[in-house]
């Protein structure tokens, strides 16, 4: 049995269109998470407050749901593969705005939560597009 599920991700794993997928998926997961982490250090050490803290979970997660509405139809109208790489991409610039603006000692709070809820909101897109490109994946095979 064991043998077989080894076989298995064998067989899955040396599908090269899947395996850059699913590494290229892996790495934003990752990235999101790191990102949370650096947002909610940055916030705390800005500014040592629980609240501050609350509404940069409320503004990163909140838009997570609302992004929801839009991903879908968004995924259903055009290619899978470019609404997420443009929705990565926006994710990135708006993320790299943050060392910019502090670079500068333009940073604010608020930029924090405005790019976090822009950030969430686009993490919907690769969340919705990684099932949408796992079925598609499935039906061709």
């Amino acid at each position: 049995m064991a043998e077989l599920q080894l076989n298995s991700y064998r067989d899955i794993l040396s599908n090269r269109n899947f395996l850059a997928f699913w590494s290229g998926f892996t790495l934003s997961s990752i990235g999101d998470s790191l990102t949370r982490v650096a947002l909610t250090w940055l916030v705390f050490e800005e500014t040592k407050s629980a609240q501050a803290l609350g509404i940069l979970t409320i503004a990163y997660t909140a838009p997570i749901l609302l992004g929801g509405f839009f991903a879908g139809p968004l995924l259903d109208r055009f290619s899978v593969r470019r609404v997420m790489i443009v929705g990565n991409l926006i994710r990135g610039v708006v993320f790299a705005l943050i060392p910019i603006l502090h670079a500068l000692n333009k940073l604010e709070i608020w930029h924090v939560y405005i790019f976090a809820a822009i950030y969430g909101a686009l993490m919907m897109i690769s969340l919705a597009g990684m099932q949408t490109k796992e079925l598609m994946q499935a039906g061709r095979e």
